[in-house]
């Protein structure tokens, strides 16, 4: 038996996100879906008495877990734009720590061969242990390296 659609009222949601009106109305412009009495997808632009729309759980959950960072504990004093570039924080101290991982790891790596490696031998492990590093990432990675573990080609130096 299909599981019964679960539904939250505006208000009710209000007081769950702890946010005012006026955070709700960009809410649904960013998106999230509100209903009728009956169900039917009410349309923002159409006006709106606030105490007739309702919405489907299912889609406030997903929007929660799309935008954590807006509903976090704590996070309530702050504005939109505040939550916004807390979101845009977060994401950067995930790239600053996936490049740690990366750098930690190609260490490791470069030690494990004992010898200097190329430049794409080196841009191929760090794709390899990350799908997602950027090409800035990897420069500034091979720049810190020491050197006795760069290939940088060419001539051998002479020896004066």
């Amino acid at each position: 038996m299909p599981e019964k659609e679960q539904w939250i009222y505006w208000e009710i949601l209000l007081k769950r996100w702890g946010i005012n009106q006026k955070t709700m109305a960009q809410i649904l412009e960013d998106g999230l879906p509100c209903y009728d009495k009956q169900g039917n997808i009410f349309f923002w632009e159409d006006g709106c008495e606030r105490d007739t729309e309702k919405f489907k759980m299912s889609d406030v959950e997903k929007y929660e877990d799309e935008h954590q960072h807006l509903f976090e504990n704590g996070n309530v004093s702050l504005d939109a734009k505040e939550k916004r570039e807390l979101g845009q924080l977060r994401s950067e101290k995930k790239k600053w720590e996936a490049s740690l991982k990366v750098a930690v790891r190609i260490g490791i790596f470069c030690q494990e061969m004992n010898r200097p490696l190329k430049g794409s031998e080196l841009e191929d492990k760090m794709r390899e242990i990350d799908k997602n590093i950027k090409d800035t990432t990897i420069r500034m990675i091979r720049k810190a390296m020491p050197d006795e573990y760069k290939d940088n080609g060419g001539r051998p130096k002479k020896n004066k």
